[in-house]
């Protein structure tokens, strides 16, 4: 004893108590720190995946266009009507998404 009631024994418990809260709290900021570049990430693959699906649409949109151009037979064109609305509707879901990931990253950010 040192005098004064064992107080260096204390001290050295709430230091080593500290410490572990301290270190918990580090872990777990870490671990929210790769977490949310984790899911940044994954933000950034389906933003991409998205990208990729509207160009490959726009692409088929503009053949489907040209077919619907070319062709004089009535059920031809009428094919062409459906699946320029078919790509129609993709485009939207797709635009709808992108925006979807937008407002998520503005409410995250």
């Amino acid at each position: 004893m040192n005098g004064d009631g064992g107080s260096i024994g204390v001290g050295i418990f709430d230091q080593t108590k500290h410490t572990i809260l301290w270190e918990r709290k580090v872990t777990a900021m870490t671990e929210a720190r790769k977490e949310r570049r984790r899911t940044e990430r994954s933000v950034e693959d389906e933003r991409s995946q998205l990208m990729a699906g509207m160009a490959q649409t726009r692409a088929e949109l503009s053949q489907a266009y040209a077919q619907f151009n070319s062709h004089s037979d009535p059920d031809l064109v009428e094919s062409c009507v459906f699946t320029i609305n078919a790509l129609r509707s993709r485009y939207s879901y797709f635009i709808r998404r992108m925006k979807l990931l937008d407002e998520q990253k503005g409410a995250a950010g």
